[in-house]
C-alpha cells in the first residue's frame, strides 16, 4: 500500500490523490505523513516532516538537559503517539488523534522552553553566588 501512495504522491503533487473507494477494493495508507502527501500535497508533507524534526529534536535537547521519569515518560508517550500515527487513519478517520498529536508536540515545545529558562536562571544566580 505505501508503494501505491507513493505513486499517487508523485502524480498528485500538489494533492488531491485519491484511493479506490470501492467496497472491496478500499484501502488507506494508514499513515499520517503519506495521508499528508496524498490529500494535500508534497510542501504540507515536506512542512510535517520539518515540524515532525524539530519535535525530536526537542526530545533529545530535553532528555540531555533533565533526566527524569518525567522527561522519559514524555518520550515514551510521543514514540507510543507515532507509532499509532503510522498505523492509524489520522487525518479521514480519527481526527482526535491527529489533534492530540499537535497538541502534545506544542507541549513538548513548551516544555523545552521552560527548562531551557530554568536553567539559564540556574546559572545566572550561580554566576551570581560565585562573583561575591
Amino acid at each position: 500500500q505505501w508503494s501505491s501512495a507513493i505513486e499517487i504522491i508523485s502524480n498528485n503533487p500538489f494533492g488531491g490523490g485519491s484511493t479506490n473507494k470501492k467496497i472491496e477494493f478500499t484501502y488507506w495508507f494508514h499513515n499520517l505523513w503519506l495521508d499528508i502527501g496524498r490529500t494535500s500535497g508534497v510542501i504540507p508533507l515536506f512542512l510535517m516532516l520539518l515540524f515532525q524534526i524539530r519535535i525530536l529534536l526537542a526530545l533529545k535537547d530535553i532528555l540531555f538537559i533533565k533526566h527524569s521519569l518525567e522527561t522519559h515518560f514524555l518520550l515514551i508517550f510521543y514514540i507510543s503517539l507515532l507509532i499509532g500515527l503510522f498505523v492509524e487513519i489520522a487525518l479521514e478517520g480519527n481526527i482526535v488523534m491527529f489533534v492530540f498529536y499537535i497538541f502534545f508536540s506544542s507541549l513538548i515545545l513548551r516544555y523545552l522552553q521552560l527548562e531551557i529558562n530554568k536553567t539559564k536562571c540556574q546559572i545566572l544566580v550561580k554566576n551570581l553566588i560565585t562573583t561575591k
